[in-house]
């Protein structure tokens, strides 16, 4: 199947750059110790080829500075407040995304695999439309050892459930709902994007983006969604010359 005959993913193919908002299951701002960046606002670039029956999407997302005196509260409680070669307070920083999906039916739908934290996950995209798509990630049955506690996974059981609305005057809108293992609410995100022209335009804005938040380049696609160094560069992430 050529997904380019649905309008949804004509709408959907190509470059975006957007704004960010992630909450935890609190409704605050999302924080995490392994990643000591501020979750909103943040920004993100990604490129969505589409070829056949084949999805390519690739994402970085680039975060600020943390504030300086949060900065001075995490060195007091020996928690780490920076990664890579940044200075706490000066410098931001950025990690990419990766997934792949391919047609599972002539509707334009699509699934495929999708590995986390040691997991692989099973992804499903519904079409609702020609301006709307559903996408979600669910876990496989599997047991799982976490600290103090033997955890069964369901086969289907919620990782994420998003909505995509795409209303044709190159905006994209997501909204997607996270969850934990035991299937309590983690966190919700909220995305606003734009689609801009071209290659050379996608890579302006990457480097307008990177100058705000002062990311070092030796952080330039350095850390991967799981936090840790991601041993690839943004050309070989992207598929195209990125810096």
């Amino acid at each position: 199947m050529n997904l380019l005959d649905k309008e949804v993913w004509r709408r959907e193919a190509g470059y975006w750059v957007g704004d960010y908002t992630f909450l935890g299951s609190s409704g605050a701002p999302f924080a995490s110790a392994a990643w000591p960046y501020p979750y909103q606002p943040y920004s993100g670039v990604i490129h969505i080829k589409i070829e056949g029956s084949h999805l390519r999407q690739r994402n970085i997302f680039l975060y600020p500075p943390l504030p300086v005196e949060q900065c001075a509260a995490m060195a007091a409680k020996n928690q780490p407040n920076v990664k890579g070669q940044g200075i706490c307070g000066v410098n931001g920083n950025e990690k990419i995304f990766s997934a792949d999906q391919d047609a599972s039916d002539c509707d334009g739908n699509l699934a495929g695999p999708f590995p986390s934290n040691g997991l692989i996950l099973d992804t499903y995209t519904t079409v609702m439309g020609e301006d709307t798509v559903i996408y979600q990630v669910r876990y496989r049955a599997t047991e799982l050892s976490l600290p103090g506690l033997r955890l069964s996974l369901k086969a289907g059981q919620f990782n994420q459930n998003q909505l995509t609305t795409l209303p044709g005057n190159d905006t994209r809108v997501r909204t997607a709902q996270s969850f934990n293992f035991d299937g309590t609410p983690q966190a919700a995100s909220y995305y606003r994007e734009v689609r801009v022209a071209d290659q050379a335009a996608f890579v302006f804005k990457l480097a307008a983006l990177r100058a705000a938040y002062n990311i070092l380049p030796s952080d330039y696609c350095g850390w991967d969604s799981g936090n840790a160094p991601s041993k690839t560069t943004c050309t070989e992430h992207f598929g195209f010359p990125v810096p």
